[in-house]
C-alpha cells in the first residue's frame, strides 16, 4: 500500500478541521436563531397587531383619495388572553385572520325599532321568536334567551410592509399606516 507524504496528509487534515469548524458554526447559528425569538421572522398575525390610522383609499378606477380629517379613524388590532379584539371608534368585537382574509365580527350597539315578529317552530316542538326591522334580522328569542345578530365584515389583506397595511373590500383598497406609540 502506497503511503501519502506527510505534507499531503497534513493538508487533508487541515481541510477536514476547517470543514468541521464550518459545520459547527452553521449548527450554532441555526440553533441560536431557533431559540432566540429575535431571529425568527414574525408571523403575519404578529405584524398586523397594533393601531393603524386610515391614510388613503385607492378606488376601483385606480384613483387614490387621501382621507379627509373629518373621516379619519384608527383600527386597533389586539391579541390578549387568547382573544383577538378589534376597535374602531366606539365599535369593538372579535377578529380572525383566515389565510389572507381579515374577518371582523361584532354586536352593534343600537336602539332599533322592530316592525316584524315571526315565530318559528321546529319539528321537535321548539319555538323561537325572530325580531326584524325591515328585512334585517335584529335578534332571536329562544329558550337560550335573547341572541342579538352579529355583524360580520371581511377585508382581504393584500400588503403589509414596513409601517403600512393595505386591506381590500368592496372594490376599494384601504391604506393604513402604523400609529407610533408615544
Amino acid at each position: 500500500m502506497k503511503q501519502r507524504p506527510s505534507s499531503e496528509m497534513k493538508s487533508i487534515n487541515e481541510q477536514k478541521i476547517k470543514l468541521l469548524k464550518l459545520k459547527n458554526t452553521l449548527i450554532t447559528i441555526v440553533l441560536t436563531c431557533f431559540f432566540i425569538p429575535s431571529c425568527k421572522s414574525k408571523s403575519i398575525e404578529d405584524k398586523i397587531l397594533g393601531n393603524w390610522a386610515i391614510k388613503s383609499v385607492k378606488t376601483v378606477e385606480g384613483e387614490i383619495i387621501n382621507v379627509p380629517e373629518e373621516e379619519y379613524y384608527e383600527l386597533c388590532l389586539d391579541y390578549t388572553k387568547q382573544k383577538r379584539i378589534f376597535k374602531v371608534g366606539n365599535v369593538s368585537g372579535n377578529w380572525v385572520l383566515d389565510d389572507s382574509l381579515l374577518i371582523f365580527e361584532n354586536i352593534p350597539e343600537s336602539k332599533t325599532y322592530i316592525d316584524s315578529i315571526f315565530v318559528l317552530n321546529d319539528e321537535f316542538g321548539n319555538s323561537s321568536v325572530i325580531l326584524q326591522s325591515g328585512n334585517e334580522k335584529i335578534a332571536t328569542i329562544s329558550s337560550n334567551g335573547v341572541q342579538p345578530e352579529t355583524v360580520t365584515s371581511t377585508m382581504k389583506l393584500i400588503l403589509i410592509e414596513n409601517n403600512e397595511i393595505h386591506l381590500f373590500s368592496n372594490g376599494d383598497t384601504y391604506i393604513y399606516t402604523k400609529v407610533k406609540k408615544h
